[in-house]
Order: structure tokens, then sequence, then C-alpha cells
């Protein structure tokens, strides 16, 4: 599968303006790095991205994900406003749903969760080579592709598809952001960690045991993967 697309050439959906943006007010809080700026989380997260600009960006890495050891560590909620604060700071950016286990993204930008996604694309519902029918404008400079309806039935195509999906929205976006299956599903991890350029865990205070890094660490190696740092998270 080969769309032959160019950065330069690809129409895609206008982000609405600022004011009209709007989150869900049940998850709103989460997204600090939009709606709480000054909060010490949002500053964070607003300086993580910076680092990943600094290190990788800049010198033209343009893929991450962001992993977590176990379920529920809040690594939807990193990568989410990591995208938010790469777009704020200008950075044209794009955050995908590849946890297909519990996709949160829809919610987390107060989006349409029936639209199709990455999903869909795997399973070639509609024409792949049409970007935007599976991207949702979020906040200007920021696309999310969520994880979509099918995500049971493509679960088994991340593996051979993801790597092509990756390299694609690099050459639309200045930085790609994969939100990723925990390491406990494994097949769903090696799938995306194989698929970007760097790998971001997500580390909790008191949980995340550092044998259990290291091994991750040496298996994103043996798939030709690079770990490209840690948030560490202590509440």
């Amino acid at each position: 599968m080969n769309s032959g697309l160019d950065k330069n050439e690809v129409s895609l959906p206008d982000a609405p303006k600022r004011e009209q943006w709007r989150l869900p007010t049940d998850v709103a809080r989460e997204m600090a790095v939009i709606v709480s700026p000054t909060l010490p989380f949002a500053r964070s997260i607003v300086s993580v991205a910076s680092q990943l600009q600094h290190m990788y960006v800049d010198a033209g890495v343009r893929s991450f994900c962001f992993i977590a050891d176990a379920p529920k560590s809040g690594t939807s909620v990193i990568a989410a406003n990591a995208a938010a604060a790469f777009a704020m700071s200008g950075q044209r950016t794009v955050i995908v749903d590849a946890n297909f286990n519990a996709p949160r993204l829809s919610n987390l930008f107060g989006l349409d969760s029936s639209k199709p996604g990455l999903s869909e694309w795997l399973m070639q519902v509609g024409d792949a080579n049409v970007w935007s029918s599976y991207m949702q404008p979020a906040y200007p400079n920021l696309i999310v592709i969520p994880a979509g309806g099918l995500t049971r039935e493509a679960k088994a195509m991340l593996a051979t598809e993801l790597r092509h999906f990756i390299l694609e929205l690099s050459r639309m976006f200045d930085v790609v952001i994969c939100d990723t299956a925990p390491m406990s599903d494994m097949a769903g991890t090696l799938a995306v960690v194989s698929a970007v350029e760097r790998t971001v865990v997500v580390a909790r205070a008191n949980q995340t045991k550092l044998k259990k890094l290291f091994s991750f660490q040496d298996v994103v190696r043996q798939c030709d993967g690079q770990i490209g740092g840690v948030v560490y998270l202590d509440y």
C-alpha cells in the first residue's frame, strides 16, 4: 500500500478556531496543557515536549509512542497533553490512538468516537489514500486519528501495516505521536514500538519496577526500536 503523498500536497481538514474548541466537561481537567496551563502537571508536560523537540524533532526525528508497564497508568493523558504542547508551540502535530484495548483519545479531545480511524484504515474501509477521512481536527495545528470502530478486527493488522501508516504521517506532519497499549499487551506494544522512531516510557512512583523497565528496553532493541526517554509520574 503506497499513497505516494507529499507533505505539501496533502489536504487536511481545517482545525476549528480556539474559541470554538471544547472538551467534555467530565474530562476537561485532564487536558491541563490547554485548560490549566499554569498547573505543575501542565508545565511538566510542556517541558517534556520541549526536551523531545530539542533532542529529536530538531534533528529530524518525527514519530514517538508513549507506553507504560500496566493499564490505567495515565499514558493516554500524557500522550494527549504532549501532542497539545507540540501543537501549541507551532508544530504541525498528529496523534494516533493505537491503543485498541482501551482507546481514549476521542473522549479526551471531545471528538466523535463513531468516526473512522486507524482500525478502518488497517481494514481498508474506505479509500486509504484519502487520509483526511480518518482524521479529526481537535485544535489549531493538531489532528487526531482515533482508534475507530473496528479495533477487534484490525488488531492483527497492526504489526504488518502500522509502519507504513506512521511513515506516511511523518511526511505530512512535523510530529507524530502514538498512544499505545501497555507493555502487558506485548503484541500490540511491539507493533507500535517497531513502527515509531522513539519510544517514551511512562513510569509511576512506587508502581513501575526498575527491573521491568530494563527488560522492556531489551525487548524494544530486539524489534529495532529505540527508547527516547522516561516520563516519571510521582502522583
